[in-house]
């Protein structure tokens, strides 16, 4: 989920998806049986993935194509490393978990060429504690994650923009 103080030092993306990256995540998540919707969200999140067996990813409504872009992403990484979980490992060890989803989402929107550093760095920052060795702690995991998701999704990209 993204929310929370961390995030406050984060900028929120502006701009496009011109890559079609928020589709292509919709449509590998929907593949896995996960539905994907953008509603309103109170409280500040920009998304969130339910915990409670309906698997459903929800985006912010109101995030800027690319935001939304980089926060699917960041759903989806939960979804590859966290959904399995009991909630309570979640919540014990939030702070490993999001910033393994946001390395990730910051790795594969940069496949893509959507440069997400404006938020990303500072999300893992907070998240982190600024703690090199809890970034490295996530590093297998991330790089794992990366992988399947940019395979995954490389098939809905044109290759022009994952150039």
């Amino acid at each position: 989920e993204e929310a929370g103080d961390p995030a406050d030092i984060a900028r929120q993306l502006t701009g496009d998806d011109p890559a079609g990256i928020f589709d292509a995540v919709a449509d590998y998540l929907t593949g896995k049986g996960w539905t994907v919707e953008r509603e309103q969200i109170a409280g500040g999140a920009n998304g969130y993935t339910t915990t409670d067996g309906t698997q459903r990813v929800v985006i912010d409504a109101d995030l800027s194509p690319a935001q939304a872009a980089k926060t699917a992403l960041h759903e989806a990484a939960h979804v590859i490393l966290h959904a399995e979980e009991d909630h309570a490992e979640y919540v014990e060890h939030r702070g490993i978990k999001e910033t393994e989803a946001e390395s990730v989402a910051y790795i594969v929107a940069g496949v893509f060429g959507l440069d997400t550093s404006a938020y990303s760095v500072g999300y893992v920052a907070g998240w982190s504690n600024c703690d090199t060795d809890t970034v490295k702690a996530t590093a297998a995991n991330v790089l794992r994650a990366a992988h399947t998701l940019a395979d995954a999704i490389t098939t809905d990209i044109p290759a022009t923009a994952a150039a």
